[in-house]
């Protein structure tokens, strides 16, 4: 077992649940915690695996998301879906301004995959790109991030 150790604040009800989880798991309490989080590690990338995007999709969410997609407390909904339905519509208003022209994908098609999102997936999707803009421009590589890219 690893012994690099984290330190973290959490509030009351969370330090129930995880001494909770490691009474279930039969773990001491700090054991469970970083169970918690090589689970929710592995959650994000099963869920990555569940959002196939082209790069042409992956590159119009990396323009409309940026490099503020993360909270300090990530928020948990639809997010992603209504940044980009947003700024789908935003571009509307502007003559000549098209993400779906930009970046050659069809802009509903992309919506159709945000829409059906649950929260674990959208929270995936915030952190991959979130990662992806914090390397270095020549490493930027969506698949390093885990996202599914399927157009190769």
């Amino acid at each position: 077992m690893a012994t690099n150790r984290i330190w973290a604040t959490v509030t009351p009800d969370t330090l129930a649940w995880v001494s909770e989880f490691g009474k279930l798991t039969l773990q001491a309490r700090g054991s469970a915690a970083g169970s918690i989080i090589t689970t929710f590690r592995d959650l994000m990338r099963l869920e990555l695996r569940r959002v196939p995007l082209t790069t042409s999709e992956a590159d119009c969410l990396a323009d409309i998301l940026g490099s503020s997609t993360l909270l300090a407390s990530p928020a948990l909904g639809s997010i992603v879906y209504a940044e980009v339905s947003s700024a789908f519509q935003i571009a509307k208003q502007t003559p000549g301004a098209s993400y779906g022209a930009d970046h050659d994908i069809d802009e509903q098609a992309l919506l159709d995959k945000l829409r059906g999102l649950g929260p674990a997936a959208d929270l995936a999707l915030r952190i991959a790109f979130a990662r992806w803009w914090v390397l270095p421009a020549e490493e930027r590589d969506y698949r390093m991030v885990g996202l599914n890219i399927i157009d190769d």
